[in-house]
């Protein structure tokens, strides 16, 4: 049975008019009447009887009415259930390439502030509350609050650039897709072997295994590679980038946006 045909019997029942359910329940008095019309048919009985404008209940109505009260009491009550479990919860997502260390700094001290809170880790892209990433991965309409700043360097193995050949630079191509879903990024080594990157799957720890085995060179931050087998290229301008917190205008996640900023500025 439609909740909102139980509202709009309630309205009914407590004005007696029409014109005044209908400004409640914010629909015309057709559709007041209709509703009402499909309520008496699903449950086989009159609950109305109207006469020039008049409206009178029917004591099929009365004994309806509290039962369909304690009803929606009860529906209101699963709703904050659910409203409760959401805002006891939040989903973060995270670009994979940053500092581990802030990382785990950041992530740590949410859940020391905010201890009743389940936290949920997904990829910058997928649905989430905001993410923390790179300033060349916001989104038209997103803001970025800057958090540190990371240097970003081209990295290669250094068999790949001991040989002197031609090196493909694969990652730059891939910033702009690591976000999306779906379809493959096809690159040729200097080889003339072919290899794909799946969007499906984190791109970046892709791109950086196609680098270590000497696909390419890519360009990573320098502090989540510092125990790697790669690189920087010398001579190649380093970049250093704003990582923050993207989020939207309308994020309803302000208090611990605030939070994670503050520690930001404590610590970093």
């Amino acid at each position: 049975m439609n909740t909102k045909f139980l509202k709009i019997f309630a309205s009914l029942y407590e004005t007696q008019n029409f014109t005044q359910t209908s400004k409640n329940c914010f629909i015309t008095q057709p559709a007041v009447s209709n509703s009402i019309k499909t309520l008496e048919k699903e449950l086989g009985v009159q609950l109305f009887k109207r006469d020039s404008g008049h409206v009178e209940t029917t004591r099929e109505a009365e004994n309806l009415y509290p039962k369909v009260i304690r009803l929606l009491s009860q529906f209101e009550s699963l709703n904050q259930i659910g409203t409760d479990a959401k805002e006891n919860q939040i989903t973060i997502g995270l670009q994979t390439d940053l500092c581990a260390e802030k990382v785990d700094l950041i992530l740590s001290s949410i859940r020391k502030t905010f201890p009743t809170t389940l936290l949920h880790l997904v990829r910058p892209g997928e649905n989430c509350d905001f993410y923390i990433a790179a300033d060349f991965n916001i989104r038209e309409g997103d803001k970025l609050l800057p958090l540190w700043r990371e240097q970003y360097q081209l990295f290669v193995h250094p068999e790949l650039m001991s040989r002197g050949e031609h090196i493909p630079i694969i990652s730059d191509e891939c910033d702009k897709l690591s976000r999306q879903h779906g379809g493959d990024i096809r690159f040729t080594s200097p080889k003339n072997v072919e290899f794909v990157v799946d969007r499906h799957r984190d791109v970046d720890i892709q791109v950086r295994e196609f680098v270590k085995a000497g696909y390419g060179a890519a360009r990573f931050a320098s502090s989540w590679v510092t125990n790697e087998v790669l690189r920087p290229i010398p001579n190649t301008q380093s970049q250093w980038v704003d990582i923050g917190i993207v989020y939207s205008e309308l994020s309803q996640r302000k208090q611990i946006i605030n939070a994670i900023n503050t520690i930001a500025n404590i610590h970093f």
